[in-house]
């Protein structure tokens, strides 16, 4: 659904699909110069994983937002400034309205 919403507001989009590890995102990433990733997380991870998972690609992503929608207990959990949790499909709209 996300990928639609992007491409219905103008935005390149590519979707990778399920279970992608570390290292394949951020080569994509790196390889469509990606200025922003989106993330679900739909899972319940070990929170120790998550962490670990989302500070690696803080630190490895060279592009300048990661936008994560994940369960409530996830969600305030400092990774970084480029880490921004959305708590709603319109939160991802008011971004996509002011990018």
């Amino acid at each position: 659904m996300a990928h639609y919403m992007l491409r219905g507001a103008r935005q390149n989009s590519v979707y990778l699909g399920a279970n992608v590890p570390l290292e394949t995102i951020l080569s994509t990433a790196d390889y469509i110069q990606a200025d922003h990733l989106l993330l679900f997380l739909v899972h319940k991870e070990n929170e120790t994983d998550v962490k670990r998972f989302l500070s690696e690609l803080n630190k490895k992503f060279s592009g300048n937002h990661i936008y994560v929608a994940c369960s409530g207990d996830l969600v305030g959990i400092n990774h970084g400034k480029k880490v921004r949790y959305l708590s709603s499909a319109e939160e991802l709209i008011s971004i996509l309205n002011n990018v």
